[in-house]
């Protein structure tokens, strides 16, 4: 009894796996994708970058072009608009080539 008392503590005060995914992991991983012509995988990494931190800039500025590059303009372009109001002001540029 003991001993599951005591490996139950030492599983709790580990907590969980070190290996993690970060919102910077989901940038990396994007864009290796992106740069393969994963159009779709990268958006999903971009997507959960996002999720993990809601106003990450880079997230929304990769995944509006991403999008563009996979013909949903209007989505692609919603979210440039998001990472320009969050501060990337490259995002501006990109709607000037691309949504206008």
């Amino acid at each position: 009894m003991k001993k599951i008392v005591l490996a139950t503590l030492v599983i709790l005060y580990l907590g969980p796996p070190v290996y993690s995914q970060t919102s910077q992991t989901y940038i990396d991983s994007g864009h290796r994708k992106q740069s393969q012509g994963d159009y779709r995988g990268a958006i999903n990494d971009y997507t959960k970058a996002i999720e993990l931190k809601p106003n990450f800039a880079t997230a929304y500025n990769n995944r509006g072009l991403a999008k563009i590059l996979m013909g949903q303009k209007d989505s692609g372009c919603l979210d440039l608009s998001k990472a320009g109001e969050l501060g990337n002001t490259e995002a501006y540029e990109t709607i000037r080539q691309y949504c206008n």
